[in-house]
């Protein structure tokens, strides 16, 4: 579930304020930066996955976790969403997600966390490829952040990190919001409609053929009705 510059809403609870870092935080983070080889040139976004969490001090993992887990649920209530996406316990247990934690002066901005989830999509062709892409499944950016290109950063950030196009993602229920960022930086917008609600750009299929190994065809039945969207709405003549 993403969200790019999602505002809070006082109905809903969540205070106005960035979440600070409690001290046993801030340990846990500067332990962070020394085991996985030092921060990235961008010294407010730290690569955090189930290996890193690991090896913080036991006793310096409730700061760290009380991070997370406010950003998780700030994301999940920015989107109205019934449940949470992103917890600590989650990233500790899941052996193929990786969380990019957005902090500046101790400060908590935001969080965007990647994995990777086995797929049935529907292409542009009417085919139904089984592929196993890198997807972005939580994106939340502090509305203090807002038109400041916080989210932009983080995600080229993500790019660098992981050597990928973002054609090549994966998007799990992306907000309108997120469908208007990928088409003002990336020139993204259209896609089929999937049961599965996630969304992968037509782009996706530019330069692999459906039946190679990465993407593999497994249905050529045509689509009963024309779900193609192009930034966020659907195309006339769509059902």
């Amino acid at each position: 579930m993403v969200a790019v510059g999602a505002v809070w809403l006082r109905r809903c609870g969540v205070v106005r304020h960035q979440f600070r870092f409690t001290s046993g935080a801030l340990k846990a983070l500067a332990v962070l930066r020394m085991e996985l080889g030092g921060w990235r040139p961008q010294s407010e976004i730290s690569v955090l996955d189930s290996d890193a969490l690991v090896r913080v001090p036991r006793d310096q993992q409730p700061g760290l976790r009380q991070l997370i887990d406010a950003l998780g649920e700030a994301s999940a209530r920015a989107q109205r969403l019934p449940s949470v996406i992103t917890t600590y316990d989650k990233l500790r247990t899941s052996g193929n997600q990786r969380l990019y934690l957005v902090a500046r002066d101790g400060l908590g901005l935001g969080l965007l966390k990647m994995g990777v989830k086995k797929l049935f999509v529907r292409t542009e062709t009417g085919r139904t490829v089984e592929m196993d892409p890198l997807c972005c499944l939580d994106f939340y950016v502090h509305e203090s952040q807002q038109r400041r290109g916080m989210g932009k950063r983080v995600f080229e950030y993500m790019l660098r990190n992981e050597a990928v196009e973002p054609r090549k993602l994966a998007y799990d229920r992306p907000s309108p919001k997120l469908i208007g960022f990928m088409s003002k930086h990336y020139r993204l917008s259209s896609f089929v409609s999937q049961p599965n609600h996630y969304v992968v750009f037509d782009q996706y299929f530019d330069d692999r053929p459906v039946s190679s190994r990465a993407n593999r065809s497994v249905s050529s039945r045509p689509l009963s009705s024309t779900k193609r969207r192009r930034g966020g709405k659907r195309e006339p003549g769509a059902q």
